[in-house]
Parts: C-alpha cells; sequence; structure tokens
C-alpha cells in the first residue's frame, strides 16, 4: 500500500438478514434491523453496511495498490450515517498516516453538517460531494455582497448565464452530460472571488475582489473608479486625465499574453449606483469571510470543474467496484442464507469475516498481476509447529533410575 494516498469512498449497502420484517400480526426476532432503500429504489430488510475502500483521484495511480476494504460498520439502515463514517475514519487514520480525499453519495451530501462534514475536515480528510438540485441555490447576500452557490463565493454582478450553468450541472447526473457542461462551467473561475491570504487563528481568510490586484480576472468599471479614487486620495493632488494607452503587438502564440490582455477579460457591468451604496466587496480590493461559511457545500475541489469530475469519477468507481465483487459467487454478502444466525453482533461478525476474504482475494489477484505471488510463501502446507503460547505446558514427571520400583 505504499503508492496508496489515502483517498477513500465511502458507501452503505444493504445486508439482509434471514429474519422477517414486522408485519401487523407478527414481530421480527431482529428487533435493531430495517428497510434499506437503494439508490435504484430496492428495498432490503436488514442492515445498512458502511464502507470505506481505498481509493485514487489521479488515473496514474491504476494498478500501483490492492483497492481493499479499509473499515467496515453494520448498523440500522437509515440512522448515523455520518457518525459511523467518521468512527471508521478515525479508525483508519491510526492505521494509516497519510490522509487525502472522502467521496461520498448524495446521503452523505444532505447529512448534518455537525455528524459528518466538520468531523471529517477534523479527522484530516478533504470531502468530494455531489449535490442535489435544491442545495445549489443562490444566495445574493451571503456576505458583503458576494453571491454565494455551490461553495463558491462569485462576484456580485455575476451574469445569470453562469448561475444557470451551476443550476444545469446538478440537474445533469450522467458524465458524459456533465462533461459537455464544462467548458460553460469554466466561464464560471473568473468571476470566483480568489483567495488573498489563508485563514488566522480565529478562522477568517482574505477574499479578493476578481478586478483588483496584479492580475485581474475580469474588467469593472466600479474597480477601476474605486483603485483610480484610492490613490489619488493617498496622493493628496487632483487626478488627472489618464494618458492614452500606447498600441503594442501581442504574441497571439503566446497563451499567457492572451489571457492577460485586457481584451480577453470578460467584462463586468454594473448599474449606476453611488458609491456609497455600492456592496462591499466594490468598495473595497478585499474583505473578511469565515472559513466555515458554507460548510455543507465547501469543498477543496470546486465542484462541478475537471479536477473534481475525474476524483469523484474515481473514487465512486472504486467503491461500486468492491460492492460487485462482495456481491459474487464467491463471497456471497447479498446472500442472507450464508447468515442465518440472529441478531447484530452475529451479522456483523459473520459479513466482517466473508469482506476480509474478499480482501484476500483482492490482495492474491494484485500480487499476481504484479508477478509477486509465490505459492510456496502464501500456502498453508508448511505451518512450523510451534507451540502455543497461551496454552500451559505439561509437565513431564521426573524419571530417576536409583528410586526403587513401585510395590504392586
Amino acid at each position: 500500500m505504499d503508492n496508496w494516498a489515502g483517498d477513500l469512498s465511502v458507501d452503505a449497502t444493504a445486508i439482509p438478514t434471514w429474519a422477517r420484517h414486522s408485519t401487523r400480526r407478527r414481530a421480527s426476532l431482529e428487533v435493531s434491523a430495517g428497510v434499506h432503500v437503494s439508490g435504484g429504489g430496492h428495498k432490503t430488510f436488514g442492515y445498512s453496511a458502511t464502507l470505506l475502500v481505498a481509493g485514487h483521484t489521479e488515473p496514474s495511480l491504476t494498478g500501483r495498490y490492492p483497492q481493499l476494504c479499509m473499515g467496515m460498520s453494520l448498523h440500522t439502515p437509515g440512522k448515523q450515517i455520518g457518525p459511523q463514517a467518521v468512527r471508521l475514519l478515525q479508525i483508519v487514520k491510526r492505521l494509516w498516516p497519510v490522509q487525502g480525499y472522502l467521496a461520498g453519495d448524495l446521503a452523505y451530501s444532505d447529512a448534518k453538517v455537525e455528524n459528518f462534514h466538520n468531523p471529517v475536515r477534523a479527522v484530516g480528510y478533504k470531502p468530494v460531494l455531489d449535490y442535489k438540485t435544491t442545495m445549489v441555490r443562490k444566495d445574493k447576500n451571503a456576505v458583503e455582497g458576494t453571491i454565494a452557490i455551490a461553495g463558491d463565493l462569485l462576484c456580485p454582478h455575476t451574469p445569470q448565464r453562469i448561475i444557470d450553468t451551476y443550476h444545469r450541472m446538478a440537474a445533469a447526473k450522467q458524465s458524459k452530460t456533465r462533461e459537455e457542461l464544462l467548458p460553460e462551467m469554466l466561464e464560471a473561475d473568473p468571476y470566483v472571488l480568489p483567495l488573498k491570504q489563508s485563514a488566522n487563528h480565529r478562522g477568517l481568510e482574505r477574499r479578493q475582489c476578481p478586478a483588483a490586484g496584479t492580475s485581474p480576472r475580469v474588467t469593472c468599471p466600479w474597480a477601476q473608479e474605486r483603485d483610480t479614487s484610492g490613490v489619488h486620495r493617498r496622493r493628496n493632488h487632483t487626478p488627472r486625465r489618464p494618458a492614452r494607452a500606447q498600441p503594442h503587438t501581442i504574441d497571439l502564440t503566446n497563451r499567457r499574453a492572451r489571457q492577460t490582455h485586457p481584451d480577453a477579460r470578460p467584462t463586468v457591468r454594473p448599474p449606476a449606483r453611488p458609491a456609497h451604496q455600492r456592496p462591499a466587496i466594490c468598495q473595497q480590493s478585499t474583505i473578511t469571510v469565515p472559513v466555515d461559511i458554507m460548510p455543507k457545500l465547501r469543498q477543496d475541489l470546486p465542484w462541478g470543474r475537471e479536477a473534481w469530475q475525474r476524483a469523484y469519477r474515481s473514487l465512486r468507481s472504486h467503491v461500486e467496484g468492491l460492492n460487485g465483487r462482495a456481491k459474487n459467487v464467491d463471497t456471497f454478502l447479498h446472500s442472507r442464507e450464508k447468515r442465518q444466525s440472529r441478531g447484530r453482533v452475529a451479522q456483523t461478525l459473520l459479513s466482517a469475516i466473508q469482506l476480509m476474504v474478499e480482501n484476500l482475494r483482492t490482495i492474491e489477484s494484485f500480487l499476481r498481476d504484479q508477478r509477486l505471488w509465490k505459492e510456496e510463501n502464501y500456502t498453508l502446507g508448511d505451518i512450523p509447529e510451534t507451540p502455543d503460547l497461551y496454552e500451559d505446558p505439561v509437565e513431564e514427571p521426573e524419571s530417576n533410575s536409583s528410586a526403587p520400583p513401585p510395590e504392586p
């Protein structure tokens, strides 16, 4: 596992039980079981198993480590989804010192912040989550007049077509459709407030106006007026008429030269409004923002972009692959006939043994693919007969040849 970067994927799968569910005429012997509803709407009476699967976000790591199940927790369906995942993450952190990204489905995205999102960040993992359509809403007055949507802080004068792209990305669930929307989603990057200063000990960070700084992303007349008035106010003289820019040649083959040219940047068209009535982000070049703003939507990888799509799709495929391998003819995790014992403890132990067997098969397959498998090193035929350390040794009577023979 040396090539594993610590990325994980979490999901809850159904563990059916041999007992029947409760009805009006009889009660179930599995008092702590419930109905697990899968993604396709299929209902299973039993338990839910929260699984942590080792994965990666970079395609270059494919096949360089075995994709093992790093943790399992059996619980009642629909209850404590977030705390069960956090408990497993705390255990994995003690076993593996590197923490990476953590991907989950919509059930974890909609969990309570205090039960999943904040504890996951406290453990050291970075969530990679998708959003429901109802979660992608535009907040016009999130902080200092900015627009908050899908974890991004945008310029207050962001065009409506950019906002509509966020909604279309949330409504699209197919990978092909999201890849087609990626060029339109990249048009929102110039309007995102860049990070000026990281969070301090009070949990406050500085965000910069996208039209300010030495490398502005957009062109805004309010920002030009703000910067020009600030310079003349500091120098204490009357403003002069700006000099006419001299024409110069632009190398079109140079990508950086094309992007830094003012005509290549999008232009913000704010309404006519006095300076004292403008939003705070328009009156000053930087603003102070709490780092815990939008705790359910904030992610290190910007949602909907190429890096997020690649990481989320890769990590989700790992956990779905484990579900498929664990329910094949070798493991039978979905077969309730293999676990006819009653009680959550018995179901937990039997399911853990089945997943352990699947991990052993995964390790053996990985070693065979890497040409590292040797039958003489991994068979049970040459086990040395060592004494059991936990067994009391039997004391044999000492033989004394000089002692007289016992009487008949």
